[in-house]
């Protein structure tokens, strides 16, 4: 079984992915490196803030927090492509990138920002299809979600999402209403 991480060391950003083989019986591991990633970063604290698989494309997200916000796709050899590298994400709700999924059944990306305490989900074309913000009297929360971190998605379609310090919510799809005269779920 292999794994990927991104790494840094103490002295700085190196700013690479590096492969680990884990099996049943490992005792010790040996990262080998995959690619140096082309992240370009104005403060030694923004460099890459998320890593998510896309299993249905096959690719490994990689995203960088800001200054320049930015998403990139690694398949296969490993071949880095920027994921339409916009320079007017802020425009389009997000200060900053703390996570990112995939909805896989659309192939549209969601994509959590612990600034602007926000969830925007993206076509594949990039463009915004959907907001959730993450702010007090909406979704049925009582406060804002402080410092959101990570999200994934469930089959199901609900959404979790990881928040410090030591949080963690969950939205569901609103259930479909019964129609008069039947009992939910008939």
């Amino acid at each position: 079984m292999s794994r990927a991480g991104a790494s840094c060391s103490p002295g700085g950003r190196h700013n690479a992915l590096y492969a680990v083989d884990i099996g049943p019986d490992s005792r010790e591991v040996q990262a080998r490196e995959l690619v140096r990633l082309p992240l370009d970063t104005l403060h030694s604290n923004l460099g890459v803030e998320t890593v998510s698989w896309d299993e249905s494309a096959q690719r490994l997200l990689v995203g960088q927090e800001k200054w320049p916000l930015r998403l990139l796709s690694l398949r296969g050899n490993p071949r880095v492509e920027p994921i339409w590298l916009r320079q007017d994400w802020g425009a389009l709700f997000i200060n900053d990138l703390a996570s990112v999924t995939t909805h896989a059944p659309t192939g549209n990306l969601l994509l959590l920002s612990e600034e602007s305490a926000m969830v925007v989900e993206y076509d594949p074309r990039g463009m915004p299809v959907s907001l959730l913000p993450l702010w007090r009297g909406l979704h049925g929360l009582a406060r804002k979600i402080p410092q959101p971190e990570g999200l994934a998605l469930a089959p199901d379609g609900s959404l979790f999402i990881v928040s410090e310090p030591n949080l963690f919510y969950r939205f569901e799809k609103p259930r479909a209403a019964a129609r008069p005269g039947t009992l939910a779920g008939e």
